[in-house]
């Protein structure tokens, strides 16, 4: 929604890279002190990653000093950052804590879609809540005028934070942060 409302569009940042989580098996086997953390598994040409330095079997711990959980986690506060946020990175290298900065690119408009539904399921995962736009069907279903701007909450998990504090399916969310 703040990109919607700040840049007219969805704007996503990016760094390009496939990675998978660290599972107690795979940090048994990469003499690990703990699961926490990615391994980069591509980085791909011409990208904010591949730039910055970084190469596949990297183990990305911390991004800007906060550790990682797992990918989905990366990724979301990768997707949610803005393109031209300078992230910093902890990464061990053939058994060496590295820091590399990394100038975050904008998601070209050709990946947009292909990623929408991915950070689409890693947003709802997270938050526990899925929306879409507010059609003038929806809100005439919903018995709202017509000219009403926002989206719509179409799916909540019970077991959220969002249902806690009273969000429901059918809730109408007009704005965020006041704007």
């Amino acid at each position: 929604m703040k990109s919607i409302i700040k840049n007219g569009r969805v704007v996503r940042a990016y760094l390009d890279i496939a990675g998978q989580d660290i599972t107690p098996t795979l940090a048994k086997a990469l003499e690990l002190d703990s699961n926490r953390g990615i391994v980069v598994n591509q980085v791909n040409e011409d990208t904010p990653a591949k730039e910055a330095g970084l190469q596949e079997g990297d183990i990305i711990q911390k991004l800007n000093g906060k550790e990682i959980l797992n990918y989905g986690n990366f990724h979301t506060n990768i997707a949610t950052s803005s393109p031209g946020d300078k992230i910093q990175l902890h990464i061990l290298r053939d058994g060496e804590t590295k820091k590399i900065s990394v100038t975050l690119g904008e998601l070209p408009n050709e990946l947009t879609m292909d990623e929408q539904t991915t950070t689409d399921k890693t947003m709802e995962k997270q938050l526990g809540f899925r929306v879409q736009d507010l059609a003038p069907e929806i809100a005439q279903q919903l018995n709202l005028d017509q000219d009403q701007e926002g989206v719509v909450v179409s799916q909540i998990s019970q077991r959220s934070e969002a249902y806690r504090q009273g969000l429901r399916q059918g809730h109408v969310i007009t704005s965020v942060g006041n704007q």
